[in-house]
């Protein structure tokens, strides 16, 4: 059913997860719909997904923050909502439980891999809706990353795979900077 909602049907979360039990799909939960066949990573995509986690790890260890960051974890944000980012920051441990994040991140990251619809639109919005501060789509297709910073822009940035990225939630006085081409090594 390649990125089509499931029918037309709404379903709540525990609907979704009972749905989830008895079909072998990877699939989220947007605005009630059930959305399947959300691709299958690819090598490039789980290295970088991983790569993006420790960076962000390795910063917050070094600046002794309570921020975390997760890969491919399930993120709750109401009984209509449930998705699976790629990578995902909270500085706010209390909402996770042993299962997952309920409520918005600080910091989403998608990276495209034939799910270009839900990335570029479905769940832009619903990030935007939903609180997430800061989200990144990134475009390996493209060689570049749109950054959305929802609290107080209403355009995106482009960035090439070889330009900087300072990480919004990490301003300090030494801020996180990603550089994709050099996470990648790929320069």
């Amino acid at each position: 059913m390649s990125e089509e909602a499931k029918e037309s049907v709404t379903y709540t979360d525990n609907e979704f997860y009972e749905y989830l039990e008895n079909n072998d799909v990877r699939a989220e939960l947007i605005n009630g719909y059930i959305v399947v066949d959300m691709g299958q990573p690819s090598i490039f995509h789980q290295e970088l997904a991983f790569e993006l986690k420790y960076a962000f790890r390795e910063y917050f260890r070094k600046h002794k923050k309570k921020c975390r960051a997760f890969m491919e974890n399930e993120v709750r944000f109401d009984k209509d909502n449930v998705v699976v980012p790629d990578v995902f920051v909270t500085c706010r441990p209390e909402n996770i439980d042993d299962k997952r994040m309920n409520g918005a991140p600080e910091l989403v990251i998608e990276i495209v891999s034939g799910n270009r619809f839900s990335d570029y639109y479905r769940k832009l919005i619903l990030y935007k809706e939903q609180g997430v501060r800061e989200y990144w789509i990134v475009d390996p297709k493209l060689s570049q990353v749109t950054v959305w910073f929802f609290e107080d822009e209403e355009s995106p940035y482009i960035f090439r795979f070889d330009e900087n990225i300072t990480v919004r939630m990490t301003e300090t006085d030494e801020p996180l900077v990603i550089n994709i081409a050099e996470l990648m090594d790929t320069q």
